[in-house]
């Protein structure tokens, strides 16, 4: 799966990204179980990493999870 490599590369911010947009196409087949969590699991890598676009991509998360 594409989590798990962009997981062994390190690259945490895509990490992050892709768990939110997997958890975007969860929510959009219904699965909001399965997109709550990939949401939150996106949201504490992404508030781990230190720059602007982790910060933006954070508060994407948090307008689309309200």
């Amino acid at each position: 799966m594409a989590t798990r490599l962009l997981e062994e590369l390190g690259a945490t911010l895509w990490l992050a990204r892709a768990l939110f947009v997997l958890s975007q196409v969860h929510e959009g087949t219904g699965r909001s179980d399965l997109a709550a969590k990939g949401a939150r699991e996106a949201a504490r890598i992404a508030s781990a990493v230190d720059s602007k676009e982790a910060a933006k991509l954070l508060a994407q998360i948090n307008r689309v999870e309200r």
